[in-house]
């Protein structure tokens, strides 16, 4: 126990936070220039066999992706995952970059793999063509079925580039940004028992549209909902500008836009390394994916959770 006479001496969160920054710098950078340290990292996964996109404009604008051997080997059916502040431009640090993921279903181990990393500072349509177009050229895909987070832009580059390809949305991102500006918008004053009663009846109505089975049925839907909650001003302007709220949970913590170089490291050294290793154990069953009697069961419990209760379990 150290003395409250010694209190400058103690420990806490902060500290050994910035010691394990120290050491991720030291690990991650390769250069003094962020340009340089990430083409460094990017070179050093092309000489381990990893398919590599490199380009550097000279604004300073970027496209960086890469696919380790081991990963491309089963990309039928995938998912893009678009995660925002992932990293600092190399022109300007204070602006966003972006971290792409093409996510799919492992054969082996039954779980999400990632199988291809894109990291750019412009998020826009010619930058994600030239992108998908590079992997549909360098792997020769055939790609039946790809998932999004509900961005248009992945959308239209997706449909330049494979226009036979079955574009998904994802549900469970539409329905998480909904309940958060349900939360937000749609209140009524000085009643917390109206305010439940009109979230449920938004929600009623954006299921409706949602599950619709014909575009008529989508339509009758949203002029329903749109006559029913027209008091709710806030919510309805949210939903009619994007119903597609980007909020993410990050692999690597609570620090947000982190160097290039950095992330990387990170994605190619831990994460990736991770799912691989996973995948090997699996393979020569060292451990399997099967799940036990009374896992399965829990499993099917929690898929009879009503939505709502579930989010507000993990929220």
């Amino acid at each position: 126990m150290v003395s409250s006479s010694f209190s400058p001496l103690r420990i806490n969160y902060y500290d050994v936070r910035n010691v394990i920054n120290v050491r991720l710098m030291k690990l991650s950078r390769r250069a003094v220039l962020d340009r340089v340290s990430a083409q460094i990292w990017i070179e050093e996964l092309a000489k381990k066999g990893a398919k590599i996109l490199f380009k550097v404009y000279e604004d300073g604008s970027f496209l960086i992706s890469w696919v380790a051997q081991w990963q491309m080997k089963e990309a039928e059916e995938g998912r893009i995952d678009s995660t925002h502040k992932a990293c600092k431009p190399f022109n300007d640090p204070k602006k966003d970059g972006y971290l792409l993921t093409i996510v799919v279903r492992s054969s082996i181990t039954n779980k999400r793999l990632p199988v291809c990393f894109f990291v750019t500072d412009n998020e826009i349509i010619p930058t994600l063509h030239q992108w998908l177009s590079w992997l549909k050229d360098s792997f020769n895909l055939n790609v039946k079925r790809i998932m999004v987070d509900c961005s248009p832009t992945e959308f239209a580059a997706i449909r330049e580039v494979s226009d036979n390809v079955d574009i998904l949305l994802c549900h469970w991102h539409i329905k998480r940004a909904w309940e958060t500006h349900i939360k937000r918008g749609v209140k009524i004053s000085k009643s917390t028992y109206d305010t439940k009663l009109a979230e449920d009846r938004v929600r009623a109505n954006l299921n409706s549209m949602m599950y619709s089975e014909t575009p008529e049925a989508s339509d009758l839907a949203h002029q329903l909902f749109l006559a029913e909650n027209k008091e709710f001003e806030v919510f309805l302007a949210y939903f009619n500008k994007s119903y597609h709220n980007q909020l993410k949970t990050f692999y690597f913590g609570r620090s947000r836009s982190l160097h290039v170089d950095r992330l990387a490291c990170l994605l190619s050294q831990v994460v990736a390394l991770g799912y691989w290793q996973d995948t090997i154990k699996v393979a020569n069953d060292f451990g399997g994916f099967r799940l036990t009697v009374n896992q399965e069961k829990k499993r099917r419990a929690a898929y009879c959770i009503d939505y709502d209760v579930a989010c507000s379990m993990v929220e």
